[in-house]
């Protein structure tokens, strides 16, 4: 049976070489049960899609309620990293516990998608902003070259607030403070991050000519900076 201490194993680095240590413990966790962590990776996606169908409003309430779906898929993933089950109901009551602050740090992670209208509005006007944040598709006209700076616009605060989540959640910590550790332990870990923040936003940016890169980037979304959360946070791991 794959153990927690087989997965989840690091060396003290917070140089690039903690990068290469962050994608290496993703692979053996993600290799693992391939299948399976395939589909949890796709989980947000799938509700998300699901969400933006609501007419107007979709959008919106897709970025409040997406990051719920995800925290439930964090807490499985964790399961299954440390006791070699994905224990769904568990999860599930994880998520249920904390899902007040979790619901407050989505509204705080909205913050995210509102850079990418500012950029949208800066790109193609008020009127694309509008568009995209209501889903109006017929009267969207920004390019695929539009579209990959506004996706790669959210991925560096988006990493600043990467560990915000597993402190939450994982840790039952405060939101306030969870923000606080999150952007803190980014810095301190800015070379490592900074590899992240390059190898995401060069797969985003390319999404909107070669969308088949979904496959590889949802993987590498949730299962490294998962892997990077229990480096810099879980200290028996460690």
């Amino acid at each position: 049976m794959t153990t927690a201490a087989s997965l989840i194993e690091f060396r003290p680095h917070t140089d690039v070489r903690t990068f290469f240590q962050w994608m290496a413990c993703a692979w053996r966790l993600f290799r693992s049960t391939p299948l399976r962590l395939m589909g949890l990776a796709l989980l947000p996606v799938m509700a998300e899609v699901i969400m933006q169908l609501i007419p107007v409003a979709g959008i919106v309430v897709s970025k409040v309620l997406t990051p719920l779906v995800f925290a439930w898929v964090l807490a499985m993933v964790d399961s299954k990293a440390r006791i070699d089950a994905f224990a769904p109901g568990l999860a599930g009551g994880r998520v249920g516990r904390r899902w007040v602050r979790l619901l407050a740090l989505a509204l705080v992670m909205l913050s995210v998608f509102l850079l990418q209208l500012l950029i949208s509005a800066l790109i193609g006007g008020w009127d694309q902003a509008l568009a995209l944040a209501t889903g109006d598709m017929a009267a969207l006209r920004l390019s695929r070259g539009d579209m990959a700076w506004i996706l790669a616009s959210g991925v560096l605060p988006g990493a600043l607030l990467m560990f915000a989540m597993p402190r939450v959640l994982l840790d039952d910590t405060g939101v306030e403070q969870a923000l606080r550790d999150s952007i803190q332990q980014s810095g301190i870990h800015w070379r490592p991050m900074l590899c992240l923040m390059v190898l995401s936003a060069g797969m985003v940016f390319a999404l909107p000519w070669a969308p088949w890169l979904l496959l590889l980037f949802l993987p590498v979304a949730l299962y490294v900076p998962y892997a990077a959360y229990r480096h810099v946070f879980d200290r028996a791991a460690a």
